[in-house]
């Protein structure tokens, strides 16, 4: 009987320390896999319109010069999990000027397009320390702001400032190249969908655009 208890106490002892090790390698597993990373990422667009346009009518002389298209942004991403952050990215869509000289006066308008928009960035694959190549999708909305100033000389200077703003979206997707462990580089394409302004910011109302972009991004 003495015996028997023994052999079973054994085998008991032996089944919760396998049982034990197991659970630890996994949890191991797990933490090694486990994503805490601070992404923070410099963008320059790729695809960006300039135009420069010189109009002469009865009128006077028209001279417009500008971007439509992201010229460069910045962006934060927090890592939740392993394959969905948080991010908040704010850049510049446009920065134009207008001058206008005709009899008697001058008008000058500068006007600047910057979105502040929230969203998330999820990887499909799966996330490890092993990954140097990793793929995406992103979403973000918000608000996009327009502002814009006027002057105008003649017998006096006259200075009008317009801001507007607008519903914006981005829906887009891009791959990520990881050189170390702080630094990383990429490349995304997607679209900007936003609402028209009220009147008129720079060149026109409405800024949706296209977007194809390189970042350098720093982890920590």
């Amino acid at each position: 009987m003495l015996k028997g208890n023994l052999i079973v106490t054994l085998l008991l002892l032996f089944f919760y320390t396998a049982t034990a090790q197991i659970s630890t390698d996994e949890a191991q597993n797990n933490s090694s896999k486990l994503r805490t990373e601070n992404n923070i990422e410099i963008r320059i667009g790729l695809m960006t319109k300039f135009t420069s346009e010189n109009n002469f009518s009865i009128r006077g002389v028209a001279v417009k010069s500008g971007n439509k298209g992201l010229l460069g942004a910045v962006s934060y991403t927090r890592w939740l999990n392993n394959d969905l952050g948080l991010t908040v990215f704010s850049g510049l869509l446009n920065v134009s000027a207008d001058v206008l000289v005709s009899a008697g006066s001058v008008k000058t308008q500068s006007a600047t397009i910057i979105p502040f928009l929230f969203g998330v960035k999820y990887e499909p694959f799966e996330v490890n320390n092993s990954n140097k190549v990793t793929t995406y999708i992103t979403a973000l909305a918000g608000p996009v702001l327009g502002n814009a100033t006027n002057v105008i000389i003649n017998s006096s200077v006259t200075t009008q400032s317009i801001s507007e703003t607008a519903f914006g979206s981005f829906l887009g997707a891009g791959i990520d190249v990881s050189l170390s462990r702080l630094f990383m580089l990429g490349i995304r394409g997607g679209y900007y969908f936003v609402t028209d302004f009220k009147e008129r910011v720079g060149f026109e109302k409405n800024y949706s655009s296209p977007e194809i972009s390189a970042s350098f991004g720093i982890v920590f």
